[in-house]
């Protein structure tokens, strides 16, 4: 089955969509992309191995993919987004999708979470199909709202929410995926029946 992976900005309904799809087709793996693309790294850094980013590229991946089952030591939102600048700097901007890909093990896996088009472009060349989720950013800041474990401002969350969508370069992402859908126009289980159609017919 073709591997696949999720694009688009927080609160869009991507991880919703890729439970349910799960759920459906259990063949299916489900991996939050941040692990391997910065968070297993960060953690590595702070912990076992402080000199990670002076590895290969080839080390550096095999280093990751050794300690895929680490426990995650907590990263603040703005810690992430300077670590991931850091990574494409050192080894090129398609190293979180090399990152993802690293992790999927030769199972059918759901990637949820791409950032940036070189790594969308990268995973897309490794067959993967490429799933697009879109929302009114009003949506996005009330499905925040309701997600989030401790109260928070509007204003705050407004500004996570665009700093977020510009990490994960949103917008240029849509633009290549290889179908999108507007999750204030479709309800997920629609979304999951039109993609299973659409995987069958590549069969």
């Amino acid at each position: 089955m073709q591997n696949i992976v999720l694009c688009g900005g927080p609160g869009c309904g991507k991880t919703t969509f890729a439970k349910l799809f799960v759920e459906k087709i259990p063949a299916y793996r489900y991996q939050y992309m941040s692990f391997p693309a910065v968070r297993i790294p960060m953690t590595l850094v702070k912990t076992t191995h402080p000199h990670l980013l002076e590895l290969s590229k080839e080390e550096y991946l095999k280093t990751i993919e050794e300690h895929k089952k680490t426990e995650i030591v907590h990263h603040t939102r703005t810690e992430i987004s300077t670590f991931g600048k850091t990574l494409i700097e050192r080894y090129g901007p398609q190293i979180m999708g090399e990152a993802g890909y690293s992790f999927c093990d030769k199972e059918s896996t759901i990637l949820d979470g791409l950032a940036g088009v070189p790594s969308l472009l990268f995973l897309r060349n490794k067959g993967f199909f490429v799933i697009g989720f879109t929302c009114k950013f009003f949506t996005q800041v009330q499905r925040r709202m309701h997600d989030v474990k401790k109260m928070d401002s509007q204003e705050n969350i407004e500004r996570m929410v665009l700093e977020t969508n510009k990490y994960l370069d949103t917008e240029e992402c849509i633009k290549h995926a290889d179908v999108v859908y507007d999750t204030d126009v479709m309800k997920t289980e629609e979304i999951v029946v039109d993609v299973m159609k659409r995987m069958d017919s590549k069969k």
